[in-house]
C-alpha cells in the first residue's frame, strides 16, 4: 500500500494529506482536482464492511460483552478503517461511475 499521488504532476500525498483528501479533492502541489477511481471505491469500502459491521455483529450477538463496551469497540473499529483508508486513495484525472 502506498499514499496516493496526483495524476497531473505526480506530487504524492503525505499521510495527512491523505487524510484531508476525503475534504479537499485538489491536489497541494497543483491544484488539480483529483477523483477517486472505481476501484479505490471499491478498496476503501472493505475496511469499513470487514472492520466495523461484521466484527461489530460478532461481538454483539456472540459474546455477552455490554452496550458501551460494544460502541467503545465499534467506535475504535471505525477510527481504525479511517486511519487505513488514506492508504487505499488512487486518483484519476476524470469522475469514474461507482458500477
Amino acid at each position: 500500500m502506498k499514499l496516493p499521488e496526483c495524476w497531473s504532476c505526480g506530487h504524492e500525498y503525505s499521510y495527512l494529506q491523505g487524510l484531508g483528501f476525503l475534504f479537499d479533492r485538489k491536489c497541494p502541489n497543483c491544484r488539480e482536482k483529483q477523483y477517486v477511481t472505481t476501484r479505490s471505491n471499491y478498496k476503501s469500502a472493505l475496511p469499513a464492511g470487514l472492520l466495523v459491521c461484521m466484527p461489530g455483529f460478532a461481538l454483539l450477538f456472540l459474546t455477552d460483552m455490554s452496550y458501551p463496551a460494544y460502541v467503545l469497540a465499534v467506535t475504535g473499529l471505525f477510527i481504525l478503517s479511517l486511519l487505513i483508508l488514506p492508504l487505499l486513495i488512487e486518483t484519476s484525472e476524470k469522475q469514474e461511475p461507482l458500477v
